[in-house]
């Protein structure tokens, strides 16, 4: 990998930041023996057995179910921030891409051994460690994104009992991802884009200070409000919006309460993603009581719909001691799915 940066001051209020980076990764694994099942007829000469039997085995022969991954990736990236007035702002943008390619083997082709099996002219307790392997998994995934974003962040107006602090953001992306897989000979692609418009508003309203001696008697007590909104090209408009209060009868307590409401879209990789198999994957079986080796398919689901999620938080935070760095926290949270996106496995019986 190799990356640098570059940060300069405009002017005495503006100062901008570039950046880039470039990572190239390879990583190959084995994914442990090959298995075969060959019909062994009692004619055989190598057959210790009085009548046919089925013989499963595994071959010497590591490399077959091998996995090689390379990844190429790069982005660049610029930030330039300042201040208008009292307001600071922010734009920063950039783009990135990575290329990954993975082959998987798919273990050896057993029928010219069963060929010689059947005519009794090949040992199957021998060494077979030298059977032609059959063709490779391949699989191929190029995503890459741009985007740029603005934000600001200040006070609004002064109230009598503090004042409103807001941040507005403003944003704009463009994602694509393309994946080819060819498995067991058999070739499929995908490609998917996205483009993403992006607002939110973030706001904090001091409503009793008792400092300020307004409704001290309710100690000190803020309102915050969160609105969020998404135009996806793919999936439509997405909301989401979060409501709190942050109250402190007297110092030492302080008590927090929030419920959110959220849309969320499933990620061009969990849309997109190319089909891997993996082989000789040990997953407990409930129904059976045992342990199993199965070969893990995983990948993209183009089918997924939005997640909403909504989230009820209750917290307490307690400093008893002004010179000593004492606090008792305690929490509640309530969280309701619908459409949960998750992945495998999630195994019961």
């Amino acid at each position: 990998s190799i990356s640098g940066s570059l940060v300069r001051d405009l002017n005495q209020t503006m100062s901008m930041t570039l950046s880039g980076e470039l990572e190239d990764t390879s990583s190959f694994s084995y994914l442990g023996l090959p298995g075969l099942s060959l019909a062994l007829p009692s004619a055989s000469p190598y057959s210790p057995f009085a009548g046919d039997v089925l013989l499963h085995r595994y071959v010497d022969a590591p490399g077959a179910l091998g996995r090689q991954t390379d990844t190429l990736s790069g982005q660049v990236g610029f930030l330039v921030d300042g201040y208008l007035g009292d307001w600071r702002w922010t734009v920063n943008g950039g783009y990135n891409r990575a290329e990954t390619k993975t082959r998987t083997g798919r273990g050896l082709d057993d029928d010219a051994l069963q060929a010689g099996v059947t005519a009794g002219t090949i040992d199957p307790f021998g060494d077979l460690g030298q059977l032609p392997a059959n063709p490779f998994d391949t699989a191929r995934s190029i995503s890459s994104k741009s985007n740029i974003e603005g934000v600001i962040n200040g006070t609004a107006w002064e109230g009598p009992a503090g004042s409103l602090s807001s941040t507005f953001k403003i944003g704009f992306d463009n994602q694509s991802q393309d994946s080819e897989t060819l498995r067991s000979g058999v070739f499929s692609e995908r490609s998917l884009s996205r483009d993403r418009t992006s607002a939110s508003g973030n706001f904090n309203l001091p409503i009793a200070s008792r400092d300020r001696e307004v409704l001290g008697v309710l100690g000190d007590l803020s309102a915050n409000l969160n609105l969020a909104y998404e135009d996806l090209s793919d999936f439509g408009g997405l909301s989401a919006y979060t409501v709190g209060l942050n109250w402190s009868p007297w110092t030492p307590v302080n008590f927090t309460a929030s419920w959110a409401d959220e849309q969320k879209a499933p990620s061009m990789s969990q849309l997109n993603d190319p089909t891997i198999s993996t082989p000789n994957v040990p997953v407990y079986d409930f129904a059976a009581g045992q342990s199993v080796n199965i070969t893990r398919i995983e990948g993209g689901n183009p089918n997924l719909s939005a997640e909403t999620k909504r989230i009820l938080k209750f917290g307490v935070n307690l400093t008893p001691l002004k010179d000593k760095d004492l606090r008792f926290t305690a929490n509640y949270t309530r969280t309701e799915t619908a459409g949960s996106i998750a992945s495998f496995p999630t195994i019961t019986p």
